[in-house]
């Protein structure tokens, strides 16, 4: 890229500044004006895979260089820097470096190398994601960027900032200004006009970076120290004052600007703004009326003041009978003489006033004899600040006003304590001492939840009573109130955060429609053991608590006796539930309390819990107690669902409704823990209803009073489990696991429709596979294909049902076509299942299975194809065989016939031809001549069977054809029966029963 057109970018985007240079792996020289480098093809994003580097050495001898980062955007991830820009400050003897400091993200920096060093700075990128790069100015400097300079205060004000102000200042850095007026009789105005630093800590003190301000040319006499975005005001009470800036090597801001002006000495009124930390004020000895409005930033906040001589000398000076030299101090901005707070005269000693607003008025008459040096700062009222604010880390301390003196009367005063979220917080009372009073009607403290004097009350105390008292929430209101007669020293307590859930111990926990935590003490560390903790949960009368679990881990047992939660009934006494393992369904109260205990043993322990608490109508519930009706299956954990109050006995007359949904292409899977109830025939009193779908009245997949199942199964996403109970009788209920997940390629349940097509196939399998299928049901499938000409296949991948020879009982049936109304392809039951084909696109499988046994059942595999030449004329093979066979034989019976008959007919020649034959024995040995007659000796024996069979050639194919009997069909009459088809032991045949017998020979 041309130079000056990438210069002609700088200067839009930035101004006109000076050219930039993008240039890479050059060395550099610092002029008195800044120049600019960037990185490559800014601002547009640099290139992958790229290092570039620049030295950059100061001109002059004497003088560093100073980097300022105008602009950065250098790729970043969560944690790690993928592209950086390293600044490298190196030695000028030998070259080492000194210093380093890696940059990336977006940031803004000056960066001053000290005397002696120059800079190498080297920016990396890697193959990942580009940004737009940077620009840096650099120049050199033989000050510290403005700092340690001489300023002359004049009636025209003026103003100085921070090194790089309005951008971040440098690091470790200590800067001074002396600011002088230029005339004798002058006093020096300072006004903070922006600022911003690191903020004071939470006492007010300022650490890392601030500024400190001092009256006169040295650092005796500190008028005040402010940081974070306080913006106070300095007066002087000579001709010079000095501002002192810090900064660390942490975190930069942009610093501050302040304006300086010179005024008369005589003059002194102003407005200053109070901080958390002292300030100062001096007023000279030889002043006219003054006045001072100090007021505080936070409206809520008071201000006080401590005024104090300089050199003390009570003895010196009259009394405080007038007014000169005088300070009077006013409540608020009013000088009416029902504010008039008091009168400092320069006889008196140090002296301290508080305004109840949040300002307050001081007027300095005249006449004084000496400076005199104010001190300001705000504070909360006499009670403190009403806002507190709880850590989890350390403890803070709460005491009555003047503790321990006594107290004031008529005090009412309100503190409100904060924690952080997910917190309660926790109040340790270590002393009380108050006015006693039976029902604590004079003297009292009083903790509430929340941040209302409306809000519920937890404790009220008059009496010498210590504990611990915690809120519910991240919030408490507390109340101290004094009447007009006794007091004492009044109370301490420390208040600090704990997690919330975490406290244990007899504890009272305010219920309402929000929801809150309740946990395991140290959640989700492991419990201790030997723990016995107990949590009062309370809701407003007319409402019911509801406990909705989200986690829990702990020893499990049988019937829970080791580690446990139990909850409690609260007007009742009587148990809800006892748990040692996770389950979904919700605890609800009977009244607006609960009781929840927390056991442990002394062996196992686990993660603990985590638990909701809040209040729901408890007459607007039915069936409350059953727990939340809406569950969602997992696809990574199984999750527990129980009867009511299990392992305790269920109550009588329970309806409750489960509808778990499982997310989608996903089915559901129920496993069956443990069911213990009244057990009958069909079980018409208690039991567990599963039904296919998101409503009870869904297909019906079992009707349970007894765990006869392991698994249960939907064929969709969702499953609705029902438990009913009657008035018969009670037991401890049940306990069944549900899980999401694919379970199978085709829709499990009892019967769809399959749609394939040539590049694919479907399967079907019986309910519940491969665990036995259910007793008494009646499943129908269709496949099809919608490829023209294509004709249906099935095939075998497991099968195994109730065997009998007649297949009457658990049996599969196929029919040629989309309903039972189609011819039959063949039922099947015992060991082997179909291996069918159709004759059209279509076919219909049923499934039925009796009342008694069951087995596992089958998984068949359908696919769509065209049909073979062997499918359009599949020769009957036995009927070919049988036809030949039968055709060799009936040939050879007529043969022996007509020899017979010839015989016979013969026989009265039968000497002649045997002398003919005997002729042409005889003459066997002659040379063969044609036409000669031979003759052959002859047995006196009757030729045998062998003798009379004349060897010919197997008959061909079409002739055996048109010998064949008629097909079998034909000449039998249609069975009134369906063909079955049973399994053998062995490698023995099984038969396969089918409509037409003549194409009952095996499929190769």
């Amino acid at each position: 890229m041309d130079v000056r057109v990438f210069s002609g970018v700088c200067v839009i985007l930035l101004g006109a500044l000076f050219p930039c240079s993008g240039a890479c792996n050059v060395t550099l020289f610092a002029q008195r004006e800044p120049l600019n480098f960037t990185s490559p093809n800014y601002p547009r994003n640099y290139r992958n895979n790229d290092y570039c580097y620049w030295t950059i050495y100061p001109h002059t001898s004497g003088y560093t260089v100073v980097l300022d980062m105008v602009y950065s955007n250098i790729a970043t991830s969560t944690f790690t820097c993928q592209d950086s820009l390293t600044l490298n400050m190196k030695n000028n003897a030998n070259g080492r470096t000194d210093s380093t400091r890696k940059i990336c993200g977006k940031t803004r920096r000056n960066v001053a190398a000290p005397q002696g060093q120059y800079f190498y700075v080297v920016f990396v990128t890697d193959n990942s994601i580009t940004e737009s790069g940077f620009l840096i100015r650099y120049y050199e400097t033989r000050e510290k960027s403005g700092c340690d300079r001489r300023l002359e205060a004049t009636t025209a004000s003026k103003t100085f900032t921070s090194p790089g102000y309005p951008n971040a200042y440098f690091p470790r850095q200590t800067c001074d200004w002396t600011i002088t007026t230029e005339q004798q009789n002058q006093i020096v105005f300072l006004e903070t006009i922006d600022a911003l630093f690191q903020n004071p800590s939470a006492t007010g003190i300022c650490y890392g970076d601030y500024v400190n301000v001092y009256n006169g040319q040295t650092s005796s006499d500190l008028l005040g120290t402010f940081c974070g975005t306080d913006k106070p005001v300095f007066l002087s009470s000579a001709t010079s004052m000095r501002v002192r800036f810090h900064s660390d090597g942490a975190n930069n801001y942009k610093g501050f600007q302040m304006r300086y002006t010179a005024i008369p000495a005589t003059m002194c009124n102003a407005t200053l703004t109070a901080a958390p930390y002292p300030l100062k004020i001096v007023s000279p000895a030889k002043r006219e009326n003054c006045v001072w409005i100090i007021q505080s930033s936070p409206s809520q906040r008071q201000v006080s003041i401590t005024i104090l001589a300089s050199d003390a000398d009570e003895s010196a000076h009259g009394s405080c009978s007038d007014d000169n030299g005088a300070l009077l101090v006013y409540n608020g901005r009013s000088t009416r003489q029902t504010a008039f707070l008091g009168r400092w005269c320069e006889s008196g000693p140090e002296r301290q006033y508080s305004s109840t607003v949040n300002s307050l008025t001081v007027i300095g008459h005249s006449g004084g004899q000496r400076d005199v040096t104010i001190s300001y700062q705000e504070i909360h009222s006499v009670c403190g600040s009403p806002t507190l604010t709880a850590s989890s880390v350390y403890g803070s301390y709460l005491t009555s006003p003047g503790y321990p003196a006594n107290y004031p009367d008529g005090l009412n005063c309100v503190w409100v304590i904060y924690g952080p979220n997910g917190t309660q917080i926790k109040a340790e009372v270590l002393d009380v001492a108050f006015e006693a009073s039976p029902l604590c009607e004079r003297d009292y403290l009083v903790f509430r939840e929340g941040t209302s004097s409306n809000s519920e009350v937890i404790k009220q105390m008059c009496v010498p009573v210590t504990g611990d008292i915690f809120s519910s929430g991240n919030q408490m209101y507390i109340t101290f109130h004094s009447d007009m007669s006794v007091t004492h020293k009044g109370f301490r307590l420390k208040y600090s955060a704990v997690k919330a859930g975490s406290v244990c111990g007899n504890i009272r926990l305010i219920a309402s429609t929000w929801r809150r935590y309740l946990t395991s003490p140290g959640y989700p560390i492991p419990y201790h053991n030997g723990l016995e903790c107990q949590w009062t949960v309370v809701g407003p009368i007319g409402m019911g608590i509801k406990v909705h679990i989200l986690f829990l881990d702990m020893e499990t047992s049988e019937t829970c006796t080791r580690d446990y939660l139990l909850f409690s009934d609260g007007v009742a006494n009587a148990t809800l539930a006892k748990m040692c393992r996770f389950r979904s369904t919700d605890i609800v109260s009977t009244s607006n309390y609960m009781v929840i205990d927390f056991h442990t043993d002394s062996s196992v322990t686990g993660r603990g819990f985590s638990l909701q608490y809040f209040t729901v109508n408890a007459d607007a519930i039915p069936n409350r107690n059953c727990g939340k009706r809406n569950l969602s299956a997992d696809t990574y954990l199984e999750r527990y669902l129980t009867s009511p109050g299990y392992p305790s006995p269920y109550a009588n007359n329970l309806n409750c409704e489960w509808t778990i949904s499982a997310p989608f292409g996903k089915r559901i899977r129920v496993a069956i823990v443990t069911i213990q109830m009244i057990t009958t025939p069909g079980c018409v009193h208690d039991y567990l209803l599963l039904s296919d779908g998101a409503s009870s009245n869904a297909v019906q997949l079992n009707k349970l009073c007894a765990a006869t199942l392991k698994y249960i199964f939907s064929s969709g996403t969702s499953m609705t489990i029902t438990f009913h109970t009657d008035t018969s009788g009670v037991s401890s209920g049940f306990s069944v696991k549900y899980k999401a997940g694919v379970y199978s390629t085709t829709p499990r349940g009892c019967g769809h429709h399959i749609d394939i097509t040539h590049l694919d196939f479907g399967q079907i399998e019986s309910p519940n596979y491969p665990l036995n299928y259910p007793r008494n049901v009646d499943c129908t499938w269709t496949v099809s294909t919608d490829n023209k000409g294509y004709v249906i296949r099935s095939s075998v991948v497991s099968f195994n049902t109730e065997e009998d020879p007649s297949c009457i009982y658990d049996y599969v049936q196929i029919y040629d076509g989309p309903d039972s109304t189609a011819v039959s392809l063949g039922r099947w039951c015992g060991l082997k299942g179909p291996a069918i084909k159709s004759s059209g696109a279509m076919v219909c499988v049923v499934f039925r299975s009796d009342h008694s046994g069951s087995r596992s059942g089958f998984v068949l595999s359908f696919s769509a194809s065209k049909p073979s030449y062997a499918d359009s004329y599949s020769p009957n093979v036995g009927g070919i065989v049988g036809g030949t066979l039968g055709a060799i034989v009936f040939a050879l019976m007529l043969v022996c016939c007509c020899l017979w008959c010839n015989r016979k007919k013969s026989s009265t020649n039968a000497q002649p031809q045997r002398n003919m034959m005997v002729t042409m024995v005889n003459h066997s040995s002659q040379d063969t001549i044609p036409n000669s007659v031979y003759s052959i000796s002859l047995s006196n024996q009757p030729p045998s069977v062998a003798e009379l069979i004349v060897p010919t050639a197997p008959p061909a194919y079409d002739d055996v054809v048109k010998n064949d009997p008629p097909p079998y069909c034909e000449v039998m009459a249609q069975l009134d029966f369906q063909p079955v088809v049973t399994s053998y032991p062995s490698d023995a045949f099984v038969n396969r029963g089918v409509d037409n017998p003549a194409f009952s020979s095996t499929e190769v």
